[in-house]
């Protein structure tokens, strides 16, 4: 009899949070996770098309610092990045951060293929954003009836939440 213990080592992911951040413990388990204290540590430090999640320390408190040398990094590496309340963003302009209680986040697009559909409402306690002036988005925020999905079509108001 041959036995065989095969698994496939856990992709690297480097992310800038802090410790006790929810999605820290919830990654940690399935990925290796390299935590640095800056953003640019992450990037200077991520080899060419690794992963790297860039998280607001003090959401919704403090945006999160950025600038032109940190995103010239993130293309010259081909990095695959994830930004969470950004004070920057390249030909992006950012607004004051918004809170209104009555939006609820939607998908707007088949970005997330079959798993979550054009119109689901997500659950975002607290949510609180800033508005940008950015078209193409894959979730935004608006006020829709609908508990599972938005019964009619999205209001002219929507505000991008999640953008590439």
């Amino acid at each position: 009899m041959l036995l065989c213990s095969c698994s496939a080592p856990q992709p690297t992911l480097h992310c800038v949070a802090g410790a006790d951040n929810d999605i820290v413990k919830i990654l940690q388990p399935n990925y290796k996770l390299i935590i640095h204290q800056t953003p640019k540590e992450a990037v200077t430090q991520a080899r060419e098309g690794e992963a790297i999640l860039l998280l607001a320390f003090q959401y919704p408190d403090e945006k999160l610092e950025l600038n032109d040398t940190i995103y010239n990094i993130i293309l010259e590496k081909g990095l695959r990045v994830f930004i969470e309340y950004p004070s920057f963003l390249p030909g992006i302009e950012i607004g004051e951060s918004v809170h209104n209680p009555y939006q609820r986040a939607v998908v707007n697009s088949s970005f997330f293929g079959e798993e979550v559909d054009s119109m689901d409402i997500l659950a975002i306690n607290g949510m609180e954003y800033c508005r940008v002036n950015n078209q193409v988005s894959h979730i935004v925020a608006a006020r829709v009836a609908g508990f599972h999905e938005a019964e009619y079509v999205l209001p002219e108001e929507t505000s991008p939440l999640l953008l590439e």
